[in-house]
């Protein structure tokens, strides 16, 4: 992939009525499974009406192989946040592509080596990724770490879906997820031949979260995404406090090397889908 600082977009467009989607990935540069996916499918896929966006968001740090170098686009994509660095030119140039568009995949992965992957959405919408072949939904995020892609989209009503894929450092694996992912949207929308499938899933909403303070913070015990954790069980120090589970729940983003001031975690607990 040749050096760019400015996403790189690839549109198809079918020439038949039908929804507008962006498909994203490279958010987060060491994210190189969602990338690959894209790649494959803006390749591969025919589509057979609407128009496809197929964006790359973050080359620089895709060459570098590292999750950011300045900012975190994933955290800057809303019209009051502005700074100097390329991410926030590259954030502009995402939010005018996701003015003209009615729906958002965004590919993504994580640390994690043992965690299982999941689809995050609003609590509105979590009733519209049954065709995501994934047996978790998390929704409630937004209300604690707004600047993303998808919140973008919840903000004007439209549909904003991120896939988890895997632990990034499986990257072959996220790639057939991503690529899976995207086979499934697009059917489900009637955008590619073919029909998707329904998945049984289950509801999380990400209640809490929690900011590391101090630059000794460190869990308890080694957790993955989804570890079931009861009421007041210890589940790390921050500096000289306890953080403790508030009530039964499970732990999301478990983070390990997180800086001071970022999210070291997510609180969850299980809902009722719908």
């Amino acid at each position: 992939m040749k050096k760019e600082t400015q996403p790189i977009l690839y549109t198809y467009d079918s020439g038949i009525p039908g929804p507008t989607v962006v498909i994203s990935a490279g958010v987060h540069g060491d994210e190189i499974g969602g990338v690959m996916a894209l790649e494959y499918a803006q390749e591969n896929f025919t589509i057979k009406k609407g128009v496809v966006h197929y964006l790359v968001a973050n080359p620089p740090a895709i060459e570098e192989g590292s999750r950011l170098i300045n900012a975190n686009i994933n955290r800057i994509c809303a019209r009051d946040i502005s700074g100097e660095t390329y991410e926030y030119r590259n954030a502009a140039i995402i939010m005018d592509l996701l003015d003209t568009a009615d729906m958002l995949l965004d590919l993504h992965a994580f640390s994690d080596p043992l965690g299982d992957a999941f689809v995050i959405t609003v609590t509105r919408d979590v009733g519209k990724v049954h065709m995501l072949p994934y047996n978790r939904i998390v929704s409630g995020l937004h209300n604690h770490a707004r600047g993303s892609l998808d919140a973008y989209m919840h903000d004007q009503g439209k549909v904003g879906i991120t896939v988890e894929l895997g632990c990034l450092a499986e990257y072959e694996v996220c790639k057939e997820k991503g690529i899976e992912s995207i086979r499934s949207f697009l059917q489900h929308h009637g955008m590619m031949v073919g029909e998707s499938n329904n998945y049984d899933q289950m509801h999380y909403f990400a209640y809490d979260i929690h900011i590391k303070k101090d630059a000794s913070f460190a869990f308890e015990g080694t957790y993955k995404n989804f570890d079931e954790i009861k009421k007041d069980a210890l589940i790390a120090m921050d500096g000289s406090s306890e953080v403790r589970a508030d009530r039964d729940m499970a732990i999301i983003f478990p983070f390990v090397d997180t800086p001071i001031g970022s999210e070291a975690f997510f609180y969850t607990e299980k809902r009722a889908l719908g």
